[in-house]
């Protein structure tokens, strides 16, 4: 095993070394590079009480960290303290914008030994939880021999990543039977992990924690405010989340054509990196349609003029979701896999997304059986299903009611992972029960 460990290190420290030009020019990767190294900022270094660390790699995993850690501090009281973990800078903001007074939002370590063994000797946790599913060999290694338990819940493996986990399934087998419990969610995500390898008795079905979506009750009057103001306008709304290069002409192009016969329709726009927001707003105004980029001075002013807004505000777009009279959900018109469902649901939305759901493959499969959501193969496809939906408002309620009824009948996943996660640690300490 040492040498195992010796040789990844060595490969990993080439790797990086090689990206690390890129890594530093790339601006996202700036912030934080010291405490991706280990070495954390001096409020992080005294650190008391029980902690517990939650890993997600971007937002959608952060937030679930952050539910599932409500979940765990209802049992563990406050003498717990989490850490929470991200690889990206979106992901770091969306945490700490939710932090619990007593928390900390760091950036997720490199996988190198030297990095992860000082990050562990800081913060001393009493326990690791990865959101969905990233095997770090030296995390994994270092956890296992410092005999800290590691979870992972929601977890998943894609179409895409386990023909690569097959191929090297002698090297992950070991790593997989280090891992303390995995609560996956679903059936074919359970029978993946047993198959590369994982503890069948460690791996259990708790289900998606996705469908655990709500808003948070701490969001700022003014968003709520803008929400009215979005809703009161004498037009219908159609909200396209969370979208990517190439997406954007192509809704616009849909959205042109709609407006010709459907005059009170307006189109957001809400990228899902901000830093191409100039870039959509710069595609909308060369088809010659009169734009409004919405920063968070718009909101508070409430002032909403034209017929494309372009959303440039991190975080909101979810609440924005309650305004809407019909959504569509990104990343799903080209090959990125897709978003969360749960959010436009939750508000009982008539949602439509492309035929590249790959990341919520389960997800959106159930919302397609249960006739809550409408799937697409291509942006022809996607004008004659809106062409439909705004001329049947009754259609639209319906699908909106099935929608939020799905969200409810799978509700209950992080609860589940909670209380898996509580049964082991109370197994192995005695306590940790509040």
């Amino acid at each position: 095993m040492s040498f195992v460990k010796w040789s990844y290190d060595i490969l990993f420290l080439i790797g990086f070394l090689a990206y690390l030009p890129f890594f530093l020019k790339k601006g996202k990767h700036k912030d934080g590079f010291l405490s991706r190294l280990g070495m954390l900022p001096k409020e992080s270094r005294e650190y008391p009480g029980t902690i517990v660390w939650l890993h997600g790699v971007s937002v959608g995993e952060t937030t679930q960290a952050l539910k599932l850690a409500e979940r765990l501090r209802e049992k563990l009281g406050d003498g717990v303290r989490f850490v929470f973990t991200a690889t990206t800078a979106a992901g770091k903001e969306v945490a700490e914008k939710r932090l619990h007074p007593q928390d900390r939002a760091l950036y997720f370590p490199l996988d190198f030994g030297p990095s992860v063994r000082l990050f562990l000797k800081t913060v001393k946790p009493k326990a690791v939880v990865i959101v969905e599913t990233e095997l770090w060999p030296n995390l994994i290694w270092e956890l296992s021999e410092n005999r800290i338990p590691l979870f992972i819940v929601n977890g998943r493996i894609s179409d895409r990543a386990i023909w690569r986990y097959c191929r090297f399934r002698f090297f992950f087998r070991p790593l997989l039977r280090r891992i303390t419990g995995i609560y996956a969610q679903d059936e074919e995500a359970k029978r993946r992990f047993i198959d590369l390898g994982a503890r069948e008795e460690a791996v259990q079905v708790t289900g998606n924690m996705k469908f655990d979506w709500k808003p948070s009750l701490t969001e700022e009057a003014w968003l709520r405010s803008f929400q009215g103001e979005l809703k009161s306008r004498d037009h219908l709304l159609w909200i396209a989340g969370s979208t990517h290069e190439g997406e954007e002409k192509a809704l616009l192009d849909v959205y042109q054509s709609l407006k010709r016969r459907h005059p009170r329709l307006r189109l957001l726009l809400a990228p899902r990196h901000l830093r191409r927001v100039q870039e959509v707003k710069a595609i909308a105004e060369k088809k010659g349609l009169a734009v409004q980029e919405i920063m968070q001075e718009e909101m508070e002013k409430e002032s909403l003029r034209g017929e494309v807004f372009v959303l440039n505000v991190m975080g909101v777009l979810a609440l924005l979701y309650q305004a809407a009279d019909l959504v569509f959900v990104g990343g799903s018109l080209v090959p990125k896999g897709g978003h969360n469902l749960a959010e436009p649901a939750f508000f009982e939305k008539p949602i439509v997304f492309g035929p590249f759901m790959e990341n919520f493959q389960e997800m959106a499969e159930t919302f397609k059986n249960a006739k809550g959501a409408r799937q697409v193969s291509n942006a022809e496809e996607l004008e004659k299903e809106l062409e439909a939906l705004l001329g049947d408002e009754t259609e639209r309620r319906r699908l909106g009611r099935a929608a939020k009824d799905l969200m409810a009948g799978h509700r209950g996943a992080a609860q589940r992972n909670a209380e898996r996660i509580l049964a082991v640690l109370r197994s192995q300490t005695g306590g940790y029960e509040k």
